[in-house]
């Protein structure tokens, strides 16, 4: 049996249901979940039924929706807040002018910009100017706003002005045209007086806002000024004051700004001003009247006057050096008088120097006798004296020449004297013994001067008129009279007689050589046989020679034979030499002047090749080299020869060069 059914099946969408992405929201935002379409039906996780959902808190969130067929579908999704702490400007406020207020609108990580009063770009700025200050702050998506109202009040001006100084016993007035001012002593009005020093402010203020000012008064004492009593000066005195202060600026009444004076007669004061404090002080000094003194500087008195000065004048008190009180005194002796006078009170003192002028032993001296040639010195030793002589000189020095009266008038300071004296001469002689002058040995000399009659005596102690000299010495002759005394002295050389003159042996010389013959003798004249006639001769060859000396006790001659002895040779090398066969200069030779007992003469070409040898001076080399002409050049030659001379061996060695030219 078969049994058959039928049934019908329709396949039915499932409805479609999205809450979208899981979702971090900003602090104070909500979602709106929006799963399907209005026409499901909804079932959420809190039971509600409504087509959306409003999110305000973190969580997670599903629902289920069903068709009209009763199919369903289910999304979750997970919702989630930022953890940003919005920022906060705080409340409306009021600032004062001159100041400023932080606005922070700053989150971490977040950006601000400002509208309203700022447009600034940073997250803390400063608000000093009225206005709205608006912050908007944008953090992760998330953007905080905040709004503030600033109001700015005018800070109040007060000025009390710099710090003063205030003298002791003044008032100084502090005015302020701020509002509600407020003194540090707790006053409250716009002015103050001060009358001390200290330190003194005042606050004026307008609402919260307010100004304060200082200032300092430091209080000074006037200076101290004190000039002393008034006074009196006497001429010539002076008063000395001194108003120095610390500080201290001066001012006269003569315009004189010193703090040190020097005061005369006459009115005075002055102002010192220190620390801004100026005192005055005044003076009056009156002149006294001085006395009157008329002695002389120096006065001179003769020997036996007397001088008597007087000072008298009223209302004076006097005293002099000698201790008198009178007005005068009687004075004839020299010295120094003072005398001092009080004059109501003024004292002047004057000093004069009294000197006597005592002419009574006043002597051009006794009579004298001058010795020949002598003269005498007249001396008016007096000082400041003025001088007459017999013949009108007036110098106080007078030289007596010649035999005579002599007479002098003098005067100091109005006293005069006069002396005279008598002056003749000795007729002692002059001494003279004549020149020094040599004589022979064996000679006499007579010194025999006129001695007329003076007292002779020689050096010898002998006192006749004449002397007999035998030997060399020094003869002195003085001569007395009249107390003068002359003399003369005379040298005497006896030179020994000089018969014989040397001029040594004979002796031989050779070419080139020279010989001193030296006939020297202290006074003499010389004369050689060639006519010369000096004391030495220098003999260049052989032969005879005389030398004969003359002078005073001498007369000698003497000969010396000079020969010619065996010498080394001279030698001639020409430099140069022409071997061209015209028999003039044709062979190079060394000519010797005296025969040789070695020779060797060698040449060499540049290259030091042996071109020529002798061993005998006579021998030449003609200019070849083996039989050739040798070449034009310069040769080096080399000659070495021994001699036996008189003198002794004599062994040379010489090295030249010679120059061969056709």
């Amino acid at each position: 049996c078969t049994v058959g059914d039928t049934i019908q099946l329709t396949a039915v969408a499932l409805p479609v249901v999205d809450l979208g992405p899981d979702t971090l929201l900003c602090p104070g935002e909500t979602l709106t979940l929006l799963p399907a379409s209005a026409s499901l039906s909804f079932m959420w996780q809190d039971g509600s039924t409504a087509s959306t959902l409003i999110v305000a808190a973190t969580g997670i969130y599903s629902v289920e929706v069903t068709n009209t067929t009763g199919c369903t579908a289910m999304d979750t999704v997970q919702v989630g807040y930022h953890a940003i702490m919005p920022f906060n400007l705080g409340a409306d406020t009021t600032v004062c002018g001159g100041t400023s207020v932080l606005l922070d609108a700053s989150i971490p990580g977040g950006t601000t910009v400002w509208s309203g009063a700022s447009q600034a770009t940073t997250s803390i700025i400063a608000a000093s100017t009225a206005g709205s200050y608006i912050a908007t702050t944008t953090v992760a998506g998330c953007t905080f706003s905040d709004t503030l109202a600033l109001a700015v009040v005018a800070v109040p001006v007060v000025d009390l002005g710099p710090d003063v100084d205030l003298c002791t016993g003044s008032t100084l007035v502090l005015a302020t045209n701020g509002p509600n001012p407020t003194w540090d002593d707790g006053s409250t009005s716009a002015s103050r007086q001060i009358t001390q020093g200290g330190t003194f402010w005042v606050t004026v203020s307008v609402s919260t806002c307010s100004a304060t000012d200082t200032v300092i008064i430091t209080e000074f004492a006037p200076p101290p000024v004190q000039l002393g009593p008034d006074t009196g000066l006497c001429p010539g005195q002076t008063l000395a004051v001194d108003v120095t202060v610390p500080g201290g600026a001066y001012l006269w009444n003569d315009g004189i700004t010193a703090a040190q004076r020097q005061l005369g007669p006459g009115n005075w004061s002055v102002a010192v001003t220190a620390n801004t404090c100026t005192a005055t002080d005044i003076l009056l000094i009156d002149a006294l009247p001085a006395p009157v003194l008329s002695l002389p500087m120096d006065t001179t008195l003769c020997a036996g006057e007397v001088w008597t000065p007087d000072v008298g004048q009223p209302n004076s008190t006097y005293l002099w050096s000698t201790g008198s009180t009178s007005s005068s005194i009687a004075v004839a002796e020299p010295g120094t008088f003072g005398i001092t006078v009080v004059r109501q009170g003024c004292t002047a003192s004057a000093w004069v120097n009294v000197q006597v002028v005592d002419l009574t032993q006043f002597s051009l001296g006794p009579d004298t006798v001058l010795c020949p040639g002598a003269s005498l010195a007249l001396d008016v030793a007096v000082a400041g004296a003025s001088v007459v002589w017999q013949d009108g000189t007036t110098v106080p020095h007078y030289t007596v020449t010649m035999a005579g009266n002599y007479q002098v008038a003098i005067a100091v300071a109005g006293c005069t004297a006069q002396s005279i004296i008598t002056v003749s001469y000795s007729t002692i002689p002059l001494v003279d013994l004549g020149p020094d002058r040599h004589a022979c040995t064996g000679d006499t000399v007579w010194l025999a001067p006129y001695i007329g009659l003076a007292q002779a005596t020689w050096s010898d102690a002998t006192t006749g008129s004449s002397l007999a000299a035998t030997s060399s010495g020094l003869f002195t002759l003085q001569l007395e009279q009249d107390g003068c005394i002359t003399g003369d002295t005379v040298s005497l050389i006896f030179d020994p007689v000089q018969e014989t003159l040397d001029l040594g042996p004979d002796q031989e010389i050779c070419f080139g050589q020279s010989i001193v013959l030296d006939a020297t003798t202290p006074g003499a004249a010389y004369l050689w046989n060639d006519g010369s006639t000096q004391p030495a001769l220098v003999v260049e060859r052989p032969g005879m020679y005389l030398a004969t000396i003359t002078g005073p006790c001498m007369l000698a001659m003497d000969t010396v034979h000079i020969v010619e002895g065996s010498c080394a040779p001279f030698v001639h090398i020409p430099n140069a030499f022409t071997p061209n066969g015209d028999d003039i200069n044709d062979l190079f030779m060394a000519i010797a002047s005296e025969a040789v007992d070695q020779w060797t003469l060698t040449v060499f070409d540049r290259w030091g090749l042996l071109v020529f040898s002798a061993h005998d001076p006579a021998d030449a080399w003609d200019g070849t080299y083996q039989g050739r002409e040798a070449p034009v050049g310069v040769y080096v030659w080399d000659l070495h020869y021994r001699k036996a001379a008189s003198t002794g061996v004599v062994q040379v060695r010489d090295r030249g060069s010679v120059t061969l030219v056709r």
